[in-house]
C-alpha cells in the first residue's frame, strides 16, 4: 500500500511535519510493505529528501503549493486535474489529507486528519478571513469525507458539539512517539551547562504563541518570590497572529525582575530540546488549548514528570501521572510548580519501565493507524 501525504509550507508547520514522519515510522514498523509517498514543493524537497526516503520508504516527489485560485476551486468542488494525474502516476492507494482541502475527489480514497478545533475555542486568535477559510474547509471535510481521523476523544467530542455527527466514519487515533534516542540525563546535563541553566529547572518547549499562555507562568513566578523555580523556555518568538505578543512577554518578565527565573532559550536544536526534556525536573505546558501534545508524549517516553494545564485533552493524554493547574489562575500554577521535586540523575536502563511503555504505545499507534489506512483503501 502506498499512502500519499503532502508537506505544505513545512517551514511554518514543524509540529505537523514531525507528526507525519512519526506516523509513517510507526505504520512502517508495523507493516514494512506500506510506503508513504511524500509530496513537497520544489524549493523544499532537497531539505527533506533523506529524511523522507529513510522514514517513508520512497523518495519525495514534487507537487507545487496550491494557489489561492486552486484552494478556492477545491472549496467549491472543482477538481485539480494535475493532482489527480500526479497521484495516478505515483501509484497512490490512499491520500492522507493533513492540511488544506484537496477537493471532493482526488482520484483515490481519502482520509482527512483534523488535528484540533482551536478556531472554535479561541476565535479571537484568527482574523475573520482566516477563521472562515478554516471553518469552510472543516465543513467541506466533515460533510463529504468518508473517513476522518482525530487524535483524541476530546477532539471527537468537539466534532459532535460543533458540527453534529458526520456522514463518514470517524477514527480516533492518539499518536505516540518512540523513546528519543540519545536523550539522556547526561546529554541533558551537557546542554544545561552549555546554556548556563541552574541545576534545577522546569522545561517549557512551546512556541511563543499567544494561546501557549507563557504569561501565566510569569505571574505565577512573581507570586512565588525566592521560591520560584527556573523555567527554561525554548521556541520561536514569532506569532503571526499576535505580532507584539513576544515583546510584551519580555516586558512583563523584566518588570517583575524575573530574567534569571524565566530563561528564554530561543530556537535551539531539536536534539537539545529532547536532551533538556530528559534532564528537567519536569515539563510544563500551560496552554489554553491543545490538540494532542507531542512534547507531552516525548516527556512520557522519557519518564519526565509533567505539570499541565487542566485541559480535558491533557487529562486524556497524561492521566494521573501529571500535576494539573487552572490555566487562568497564577495561584493555581504557582501551587503546582511548588510541588515539583528534584529529579535524581538516571541512566537509560533505569527508565526501562517508561521506555517499554512508550514502545508499546508506539506499536499500538502504528497498528491502529495501519488498520485504519487498510480500511480506507478497501472502500
Amino acid at each position: 500500500m502506498k499512502i500519499a501525504m503532502r508537506l505544505s509550507e513545512p517551514e511554518k508547520w514543524t509540529g505537523g511535519v514531525n507528526y507525519l514522519f512519526n506516523m509513517a515510522q510507526a505504520v512502517r514498523q508495523h507493516d514494512a510493505s506500506t510506503a508513504f509517498q511524500v509530496f513537497i514543493s520544489a524549493h523544499n524537497v532537497a531539505g527533506y529528501r533523506d529524511r523522507a526516503t529513510a522514514t517513508c520508504g520512497v523518495a519525495p516527489m514534487v507537487l507545487e503549493e496550491t494557489s489561492k485560485i486552486t484552494v478556492a476551486k477545491a472549496l467549491v468542488g472543482i477538481h485539480d486535474q494535475s493532482v489527480i494525474q500526479t497521484f495516478r502516476q505515483a501509484g497512490v492507494d490512499v491520500y492522507f489529507e493533513a492540511s488544506g482541502y484537496i477537493g471532493p475527489s482526488p482520484g483515490v480514497p481519502v482520509i482527512s486528519w483534523l488535528p484540533d478545533f482551536q478556531h472554535r475555542h479561541l476565535p479571537g486568535l484568527f482574523s475573520k478571513k482566516a477563521w472562515w477559510l478554516r471553518e469552510v474547509r472543516f465543513r467541506r471535510i466533515i460533510q463529504s469525507r468518508a473517513h476522518i481521523m482525530l487524535s483524541s476523544e476530546d477532539a471527537y467530542n468537539d466534532l459532535l458539539n460543533f458540527y453534529g455527527k458526520p456522514q463518514g466514519q470517524v477514527h480516533v487515533v492518539p499518536f505516540a512517539v518512540l523513546p528519543p534516542k540519545g536523550a539522556t540525563w547526561d546529554s541533558g546535563e551537557q546542554v544545561r551547562i552549555e546554556l548556563g541553566l541552574p541545576e534545577r529547572f522546569i522545561f517549557l518547549p512551546n512556541q511563543f504563541w499567544l494561546h501557549k499562555n507563557h504569561g501565566l507562568i510569569v505571574h505565577a513566578l512573581a507570586q512565588m518570590g525566592d521560591a520560584a523555580p527556573c523555567i527554561a523556555a525554548s521556541g520561536s518568538g514569532k506569532d503571526d497572529r499576535a505580532p507584539g505578543h513576544f515583546d510584551h512577554l519580555l516586558q512583563r518578565i523584566a518588570s517583575h525582575g524575573l530574567e534569571s527565573k524565566f530563561r528564554i532559550l530561543g530556537a535551539i536544536p531539536f536534539s537539545s530540546v529532547l536532551a533538556l526534556n530528559a534532564r528537567a525536573d519536569a515539563l510544563i505546558n500551560p496552554s489554553l488549548f491543545e490538540g494532542w501534545s507531542t512534547t507531552v508524549e516525548e516527556a512520557k517516553a522519557l519518564g519526565t514528570p509533567l505539570v499541565l494545564s487542566n485541559l480535558d485533552v491533557h487529562r486524556e493524554q497524561a492521566g494521573d501521572r501529571a500535576l494539573y493547574f487552572d490555566p487562568h489562575s497564577p495561584q493555581s500554577c504557582a501551587e503546582a510548580l511548588a510541588r515539583v521535586e528534584p529529579r535524581p540523575r538516571w541512566q537509560p536502563g533505569e527508565t526501562l519501565k517508561d521506555g517499554a511503555g512508550a514502545l508499546s504505545s508506539f506499536e499500538a499507534f502504528g497498528q491502529l493507524a495501519s488498520n485504519v489506512f487498510s480500511k480506507v483503501r478497501s472502500c
